[in-house]
């Protein structure tokens, strides 16, 4: 089996995110909303540890929700047919995602909440 150099890993991870990008709204919409959060981080020069807290935890749900698509599409292969058994094990991954999405909220909203109210308040 040949060697696949690291620049192909890199392609092909890249082409794995872009597909994801285009074909799951759940990963495009959660994406779209990290962006625009670092970007209001940056906006509201916020210190480097808040963006990289804030990083962190929208990485944590871009990865969660690729490793739940993967998950779930590769179940489908191998189990075509729906039983309760894998579809609990569907709702599980979907679970660790939504707990993810609501941490992030929770820390997103604890680092803007400052930067807020002195937008509004003062």
């Amino acid at each position: 089996m040949p060697k696949i150099s690291f620049a192909h890993s890199i392609m092909v991870a890249c082409k794995g995110v872009y597909h994801a990008l285009l074909t799951e709204r759940n990963f495009y919409l959660q994406a779209l909303i990290g962006l625009v959060v670092i970007l209001a981080a940056l906006l509201f020069e916020m210190s480097l540890s808040d963006i990289i807290l804030l990083l962190i935890v929208c990485s944590l749900v871009l990865v969660l929700e690729l490793i739940n698509t993967s998950l779930e599409r590769f179940i489908d292969i191998i189990h075509p047919q729906h039983r309760p058994a894998v579809g609990l094990v569907k709702d599980m991954m979907a679970g660790a995602v939504l707990i993810s999405v609501i941490l992030s909220i929770i820390i997103g909203l604890m680092i803007f909440h400052q930067p807020f109210i002195n937008l509004f308040f003062s």
